[in-house]
């Protein structure tokens, strides 16, 4: 038997934003989209891999190029490549629908059409035939609202690209707004956004240093309500609200962290984990994945009475030797491999409620541990009162 001291330092997220760990699973590649509805999709370069909610393999597709993006409508999945090919799937059938590198990029799936871009944006039925195409510029992600598109602008490799947003008519492609900048003052801002979101009347987009928000009660004129930088932001891969439009996630994909604002700006909670985030989703529940291709589902409980989450985390030893191990992370341990471990020991600690944040503390537990291929086994069993 071999000793491991571990201390562990959760800070849990604050205010009504509660989260239970559902499942965390894992795909033999870089993790680059993750979407959710009924299931779970996620894309590991060329594969893309479903799952029910309670983790169960579901199904997979690997393709002959990259998968880029995914998008997810009842049973069907659109999924855009980077040979410029976008597919469909649908009652067990993958077929494509439309081809071309200016398309292939960003896809959104509606419920009898779709829309793919890259520097054109092009919405096609689901056999693929054209309705409208438009030349619009590096396009990194789109949302459909009621009767509009609205676009995030950003700069590609080789391609280079305007900034910004645009909003365009779902009717017939027309431009009808495009921000390439903000002012304030005597500064002029131009950033490269990579995610856009909609809810209710609000729109978000992140960008390499900032988060922003716009009122588009009118689309035709969105109004800028702020515009946020924070410490460890570091890129805003993937922006999304919470399903009732209170609150944002903003995924930093260097930061390695999940931060939740309020509709202020503030910063009102995080999430840590142990690789750059590439992307996540906000539906019932709120699914995150990593560059390692490690993914997260999370069960929102809005401020439950009592709750009890149970931990899992497999960590790689370099040695066999005794050792000590410090690190702190956010309202969960993460995995960084899902191979065959050896289970050790079970831990119960309280949640203690401190203005509003509840700090949970494990420290200096001596778990006695037996090394399988040196993997480990930890479980912890966290109870809130």
């Amino acid at each position: 038997m071999k000793h491991l001291l571990l201390v562990i330092s959760l800070l849990a997220i604050i205010q009504a934003l509660h989260f239970q760990k559902v499942l965390i699973g894992h795909v033999k590649a870089p993790l680059h989209s993750i979407v959710l509805d009924n299931y779970l999709v996620v894309a590991g370069d060329n594969c893309i891999y479903a799952y029910d909610l309670e983790g169960n393999a579901y199904w997979n597709e690997c393709l002959d190029s990259p998968v880029t993006d995914l998008d997810l409508y009842g049973n069907r999945v659109a999924i855009a490549t980077i040979n410029g090919t976008v597919y469909l799937r649908s009652d067990g059938e993958l077929r494509k629908v439309i081809e071309g590198r200016e398309f292939s990029y960003s896809v959104k799936l509606l419920r009898d059409s779709l829309i793919a871009c890259n520097t054109t944006c092009a919405l096609v039925d689901l056999r693929g035939n054209l309705i409208w195409k438009r030349e619009i510029g590096v396009v990194t992600d789109l949302e459909v609202k009621g009767d509009y598109v609205y676009v995030a602008h950003g700069k590609a490799k080789g391609i280079g690209g305007t900034p910004g947003f645009s909003v365009l008519s779902l009717r017939d492609g027309k431009v009808l707004f495009q921000k390439i900048e903000w002012r304030e003052g005597e500064s002029v801002y131009k950033e490269s956004v990579s995610s856009v979101d909609v809810c209710s009347d609000k729109l978000v987009l992140g960008g390499l240093i900032f988060v922003y928000l716009f009122n588009i009660s009118n689309p035709l004129e969105p109004k800028l309500l702020w515009r946020k930088d924070f410490e460890g932001l570091l890129v805003a891969s993937s922006v999304r609200f919470s399903p009732n439009c209170s609150s944002i996630a903003v995924a930093s994909y260097y930061g390695r962290k999940v931060y939740f604002l309020d509709l202020g700006g503030n910063v009102i909670g995080e999430l840590s984990f142990g690789d750059k985030v590439t992307d996540l989703d906000w539906k019932r529940y709120l699914a995150v994945g990593l560059e390692n291709g490690t993914f997260y589902l999370f069960g929102n409980l809005s401020a439950p009475k009592a709750f009890t989450v149970t931990e899992t985390v497999t960590k790689e030893l370099v040695r066999t030797a005794t050792e000590t191990v410090t690190t702190h992370l956010y309202t969960t341990v993460l995995l960084t491999s899902t191979k065959t471990v050896t289970f050790t020991s079970t831990e119960t600690v309280t949640v203690k409620e401190d203005l509003n944040k509840f700090l949970i503390t494990v420290a200096a537990i001596v778990v006695a541990v037996s090394a399988v291929n040196g993997l480990l086994l930890f479980k912890f069993v966290i109870r809130r009162h």
